[in-house]
């Protein structure tokens, strides 16, 4: 999915006041239960706030 820069501007706009939390619940009631998941070991070091685009990939180790 490619987005323009003014839709990135957009979204960053409109989820700016929204926790993490309200956006995950919005996914699983949307049933995009899949999409945006972390594994649950993964947390922040510190108490902090950060709104963004971010792009998820999946890394597969080669044989070399």
């Amino acid at each position: 999915m490619t987005i323009s820069k003014e839709e990135r501007q957009e979204l960053l706009i409109l989820f700016s006041d929204l926790r993490v939390a309200d956006v995950r619940d919005g996914m699983d009631w949307m049933m995009q239960h899949i999409q945006g998941s972390l594994y649950p070991d993964i947390r922040p070091l510190w108490r902090t706030r950060a709104v963004g685009i971010a792009k998820t990939v999946r890394f597969y180790p080669s044989r070399g």
